[in-house]
């Protein structure tokens, strides 16, 4: 029996939902462009979001001025000890000059303000141009009752990052594991816990607090959806080809529904996670 096919008509088709995907979603729905977001799982949120949410951006405004232009010359030596030989340097230098560009436009834009680790240095100490610092950012935390409904969409962080079916970061792990002998523990404990309860007796299957990656897909997906983009989740991705003068087309597979979805102004492979 031939499987039915729909067409739907869009501006741009993002393949993944992680940060990556999420931040190219946002990006174009804030230049007034229809986007679609297709993700194979039921979840949204990819690797991202049972991960630390860290993003590394050497060079970046929330340094300051007068370290900043420093940072990214120091930068561009430790990413070039790092790459191999063979590698395209363009690749990486596009990343060290955009990176920062990219915070500052997210920031303006969406109002997610990051904090700069100063303490997290970064791996390779033994290379030239390694930071002690400054370059590892944090999301803010996110009330997970801001996304309705579609909050249990979102995937769930690993065990590891929660406290029973609570987010904690780490540095309110080694606060908490103090509570008995210190009061910042100990408030910190029923600060936490208070907001837990209520969340649990309003229905919730977990803590709507989220911090690290789920936090910051969780920001990312509600400005995306509150410009009018779609989710399309468990839609498995065939086939990408060109669509005459209309631009790209994905064709995709949902509980066995087919729907190919043509992108008038391109598809971003946003993909992959850690493989």
């Amino acid at each position: 029996m031939q499987t039915a096919t729909t067409e739907q008509v869009t501006d741009v088709v993002v393949l993944g939902s992680g940060v990556a995907g999420l931040t190219a979603a946002v990006t174009a729905s804030l230049m007034g462009l229809r986007v679609q977001v297709v993700e194979h799982l039921e979840l949204f949120g990819g690797t991202s979001a049972v991960s630390s949410g860290t993003v590394w951006i050497p060079g970046n405004h929330l340094l300051g001025a007068g370290r900043a232009p420093q940072d990214a010359l120091a930068a561009e030596r430790y990413v070039e000890a790092l790459t191999p030989a063979n590698a395209d340097p363009a690749i990486w230098r596009a990343f060290l000059s955009n990176g920062p560009r990219m915070l500052r436009d997210i920031e303006t834009r969406t109002g997610i303000r990051f904090r700069p680790f100063l303490a997290a240095p970064d791996y390779r100490q033994d290379l030239p141009g390694a930071a002690s610092g400054g370059r590892a950012l944090e999301p803010p935390e996110f009330d997970g009752r801001l996304l309705g409904p579609v909050f249990n969409d979102l995937a769930w962080p690993i065990p590891e990052l929660m406290v029973d079916r609570m987010m904690v970061t780490r540095s309110e792990a080694g606060r908490l594991l103090r509570a008995d002998r210190s009061f910042d523990g100990l408030m910190l404990g029923l600060k936490l816990v208070s907001q837990y309860a209520w969340d649990r007796i309003a229905g919730y299957r977990r803590g709507t607090r989220l911090v690290l990656g789920n936090a910051l897909v969780a920001h990312l997906a509600r400005i995306f959806l509150s410009h009018g983009g779609i989710f399309r989740l468990g839609a498995q991705p065939q086939h990408l080809m060109r669509q005459g003068t209309q631009g790209w087309a994905i064709r995709t597979i949902n509980n066995g529904l087919e729907t190919v979805l043509v992108a008038r102004r391109g598809v971003v492979l946003a993909g992959g996670g850690f493989p």
